[in-house]
C-alpha cells in the first residue's frame, strides 16, 4: 500500500512539474495560400509552406540579397524530382538563420533556383516568396495549417538563461515593491 501511494505522489509530482513548463505560441494569418512572413538573416521576407515538399529550399538567385551560402558537394549530390524537370541537382546552405516570429527554425536547408515559382506566386498573390518550407521542418516543430481559419502557428517551449531568469526575478521583485 506504501508503494502504490509512493507511486501515486512521483506521478503527481510529475505530471504537476510537466505543466508549469512555460510554452508559447506563435500564430500568424495569411490569405490564400499558407505564405508566412518570416526572418532570414535578419531581414524579413515571405515564405510558402508546401505540404506537398519533403525539405526546404532557398530561392537561389536570393543569396545574395539575404547573405546566405550555397554550394555544391560534388561527394554528395543532393537530387530532387520537381520543378519542371526529371531531377534536380540541389546546392546545400550554410550561412542561414531562419526564424518564424522569435523561434529559430534549424534544419537541413538547399537551394535552387525557383525563380519561376517565385513569379508565379508573386503575380497570383503580390509576396515574393525567398524560400519553400518543407513538411521536414513543419514536422520538426510542429506547424499547425488551419485552412478553415487561415492561420499558421507553432507552440514552443521557452528557454530562459540564467540571466534573464535574474532580470525576470528582479522585476517582479520591483513589481511587488510598489
Amino acid at each position: 500500500m506504501k508503494f502504490i501511494i509512493l507511486l501515486l505522489g512521483i506521478l503527481v509530482a510529475a505530471c504537476t512539474l510537466g505543466h508549469g513548463q512555460n510554452h508559447q505560441t506563435m500564430k500568424t494569418r495569411y490569405y490564400e495560400k499558407p505564405i508566412v512572413e518570416m526572418t532570414l538573416n535578419g531581414k524579413k521576407t515571405w515564405v510558402l509552406l508546401d505540404t506537398g515538399s519533403d525539405i526546404t529550399v532557398f530561392n537561389l538567385k536570393s543569396k545574395d540579397r539575404y547573405d546566405f551560402h550555397a554550394h555544391q558537394d560534388f561527394n554528395q549530390q543532393i537530387k530532387v524530382a520537381g520543378f519542371g524537370s526529371r531531377h534536380n541537382q540541389l546546392h546545400q546552405v550554410t550561412n542561414a538563420r531562419l526564424y518564424f516570429g522569435e523561434m529559430q527554425l534549424k534544419s537541413d536547408f538547399y537551394a535552387y533556383d525557383i525563380t519561376n515559382i517565385v513569379s508565379s506566386i508573386r503575380a497570383r498573390t503580390g509576396k515574393h516568396v525567398t524560400a519553400i518550407l518543407g513538411t521536414n521542418l513543419m514536422r520538426q516543430y510542429g506547424f499547425v495549417i488551419d485552412m478553415g481559419t487561415n492561420t499558421v502557428s507553432i507552440e514552443y517551449k521557452v528557454k530562459k538563461n540564467k540571466r534573464s531568469q535574474k532580470q525576470d526575478s528582479e522585476l517582479t521583485i520591483a513589481k511587488n515593491t510598489k
